[in-house]
């Protein structure tokens, strides 16, 4: 690949990120011993599709001059939601059942540059899911990689593992802050910080969700009506995880602005999604798909047919391009990016290949 086209897409992908996301409201829940985690992705548009990505995949980064700056190999397979590419999801679920998910927090401020490799936000989500199998391996991964580069997008993280065990990860004032344990009274996160949604819980929250307009408006109101719905399990009969962990996503969704809809089952390794255009919930199992890189990576429509069930097609640079054309033209700050450098993101991918 030229030079030129290594640096649109730095250029761009760094574009990219500065306005993927603006609110969403996440959750971990453990009912006995049945781990889900819930997200509702608010944006503008639903437009996406879904990706099964493979375990054993060699993966490189060049820098602008074309030099090779940083690569690994996927330990695990998984499955992600993704709109502005391949390689750059807003959330995934791996094959040990590890999710992670982002969430805007405006102000974030990421670490100072050091030795360490630097992925922007997206793919470092793509990094967790193809390297980490729990919270404590993501945390540890601090001192290898880090989230950076150039007016990328202050986000904030959720993750959760098999076991339950959840975490949120915060850059706040160039540092990375971690909430995990005793210090996570409430595995859930929205778009501000999660100390001051704590406290705006404890202190301040009137019990329920004020219809507003604006996207981010009323956040602490989303965070603090999961956190209920988390806390009043405490005095109820046991109920069905799946079906409380859709109930809680209900709570917090907007009519206007909720475009994705998720529930992953974590002990079950499976997924449930509806969006804005298709309000009929689809189902993936990650067990039913073989994750072996020899077989390729498959990926599907959002909003594609009407049916339970979710048909994957072979994953191609073409299907790529579509989808990153589709949703830079959908974005107001990056519907005028041309659109041969739209073909130079999409085909970021082309660069890795198959280990065994």
């Amino acid at each position: 690949m030229k030079r030129v086209a290594l640096s649109m897409i730095v250029l761009f992908m760094v574009l990219m990120t500065t306005t993927v996301a603006l609110a969403c409201t996440t959750f971990c829940l453990q009912i006995d011993d049945r781990v889900v985690f819930g997200r509702n992705y608010d944006w503008s548009f639903d437009d996406g599709f879904v990706s099964i990505n493979k375990r054993n995949m060699n993966k490189k980064l060049y820098s602008r001059d074309g030099k090779l700056r940083f690569s690994w190999t996927s330990k695990y397979g998984s499955v992600s939601f993704n709109q502005y590419g391949k390689e750059s999801p807003m959330d995934g679920m791996n094959e040990q059942g590890l999710v992670v998910a982002q969430m805007w927090l405006s102000g974030s401020k990421y670490q100072a540059e050091d030795e360490r490799p630097v992925l922007g936000p997206l793919l470092w989500i793509q990094y967790q899911l193809d390297n980490s199998g729990s919270v404590a391996e993501v945390l540890e991964s601090d001192q290898e990689v880090r989230i950076g580069g150039n007016n990328v997008s202050p986000l904030h993280f959720l993750v959760c593992d098999k076991t339950g065990n959840a975490a949120t990860i915060e850059f706040l004032n160039g540092k990375r802050v971690v909430h995990q344990g005793k210090a996570l009274t409430i595995s859930a996160l929205a778009n501000n910080a999660y100390a001051e949604s704590v406290q705006y819980f404890q202190n301040d929250w009137k019990g329920e969700v004020p219809v507003t307009e604006g996207i981010t408006a009323n956040s602490l109101d989303r965070f603090s009506k999961a956190a209920q719905m988390i806390s009043d399990l405490k005095q109820q009969s046991t109920p069905d995880p799946i079906a409380y962990g859709r109930d809680i996503l209900n709570a917090v969704a907007s009519v206007k602005h909720t475009q994705w809809s998720i529930l992953y089952d974590v002990t079950n390794l499976e997924v449930g999604f509806k969006t804005k255009s298709q309000p009929a919930i689809r189902q993936v199992k990650l067990t039913d798909h073989i994750l072996d890189c020899k077989q390729g990576a498959r990926i599907s429509d959002l909003n594609t047919g009407s049916e339970k069930t979710v048909i994957f097609d072979p994953y191609s640079t073409d299907l790529n391009h579509k989808y990153v054309r589709l949703s830079f033209k959908k974005t107001k700050f990056l519907k005028n990016v041309p659109d041969q450098a739209l073909k130079s993101i999409a085909s970021f991918p082309e660069r890795f290949e198959c280990a065994e």
